[in-house]
């Protein structure tokens, strides 16, 4: 027998099952569903936009049966982020309960975290009042807990009011005198012809800096076409006061820059993705306007995860450090580098943007860079 047991013992172990697919996981019925919680969620949590689609109707199906999450809450939340993963059209089919049950899920991490942070503190104090002290016991004592401050009451801004155009103008100035330092001179000409497609910036803004960019790209590779590029714009400046001067070969020359730069890849986002952006923005400004902060900022990073150029994901960002930078007692510093980075991010996507509609505008007096993107005869 026990010659048995022990070869019994020394048998190759079973080989492990494969993963269960999304597809077929979600497919059960709720119940089943539900009680594999512990694998559900972070299959969800891991799966790609690619893997969720083509289950995005089975979660909304769930979602509406109420009594799917009723003994694993955590599941039905899991769910619900899933959703707002997908975006348009799926999100915006999310009842406002499931939305609030979010937020309240959030609301509670942080109450348990205050708890947690309480208790500790007493304990603290029970220990210093005993007399007792952290290197008695042999352990190395923690650093302080920082609670984060009450509840106040916030208003999600509006693109011009978190980053108005006095601002964009400066952000602006700084990438064309920046990235020229870096080699990125095309990358610094592309901002400069988007800049003229925004009627909110002076055009000397965009072509002082252009001028710049090819007097240091001629400086450094003595190439005299980045001279002529330069010459011919500062032969035609828009000076305040007096308007567009001999625009006809100011246009011929920014014509000319579009020409030798790189093929320009980027694409006017549909409408479709434009509601994506907005639905998936659309909890973390629900958290700015509770003034809970670091949830918004968690649901702007998942959101720029898989949609990198959403404008309302990027303000809510910005929006959440920017409160954390002014309200809390953690580095401000690390708050106000990501609020700068925001900044940058959110004027290059706005020009892109701007550049785009000039395409279907209609203003008798377009912006300049909408006469650059208009063809001559």
């Amino acid at each position: 027998m026990a010659t048995g047991t022990r070869q019994a013992s020394l048998r190759d172990p079973e080989p492990l099952q494969p993963a269960e697919p999304l597809v077929e996981l979600l497919s059960l019925p709720p119940r089943e569903v539900e009680l594999r919680a512990a694998v559900l969620i972070p299959r969800l949590e891991r799966a790609t936009l690619a893997e969720l689609t083509p289950s995005a109707a089975r979660l909304i199906d769930l979602l509406d049966d109420e009594a799917f999450g009723s003994g694993h809450p955590e599941a039905r939340e899991a769910i619900v982020r899933a959703v707002l993963r997908l975006g348009y059209p799926w999100a915006l089919q999310l009842p406002p309960e499931d939305l609030a049950l979010l937020r309240r899920e959030e609301v509670g991490k942080r109450a348990r975290w205050l708890r947690r942070a309480l208790i500790a503190g007493l304990a603290l104090a029970a220990l210093a009042a005993g007399g007792l002290s952290w290197a008695l016991l042999g352990q190395s004592q923690p650093s302080p807990i920082t609670a984060p401050g009450g509840p106040r009451s916030y208003t999600m801004p509006a693109l011009d009011q978190a980053l108005p155009a006095s601002q964009r103008a400066d952000v602006t100035t700084q990438l064309l005198r920046e990235l020229p330092v870096e080699g990125r001179h095309d990358e610094a000409a592309r901002i400069g012809l988007d800049c003229l497609a925004d009627a909110d910036l002076a055009p000397s803004t965009c072509l002082t800096g252009l001028i710049e960019v090819y007097q240091d790209r001629y400086a450094k590779t003595r190439n005299p076409v980045y001279q002529e590029f330069a010459t011919g714009l500062s032969s035609a400046l828009w000076t305040p006061g007096k308007g567009l001067e001999r625009p006809a070969a100011l246009l011929s020359v920014l014509r000319w820059i579009e020409r030798s730069l790189p093929t320009d890849a980027r694409r006017r986002p549909s409408p479709d993705e434009r509601a994506t952006w907005l639905a998936r923005a659309k909890l973390g400004a629900d958290f700015i306007e509770h003034g809970d902060a670091r949830a918004a900022i968690h649901e702007a990073e998942l959101c720029l995860r898989d949609l990198p150029d959403s404008v309302p994901c990027h303000l809510v960002l910005l929006t959440g450090h920017t409160m954390l930078e002014a309200n809390t007692r953690d580095d401000p510093a690390a708050h106000s580098k990501v609020v700068e980075a925001e900044r940058r991010a959110i004027t290059r996507l706005v020009l892109q943007r701007k550049w785009h509609e000039c395409a279907t505008t209609t203003s008798p007096s377009p912006p300049l860079g909408c006469l650059l993107s208009q063809r001559p005869e």
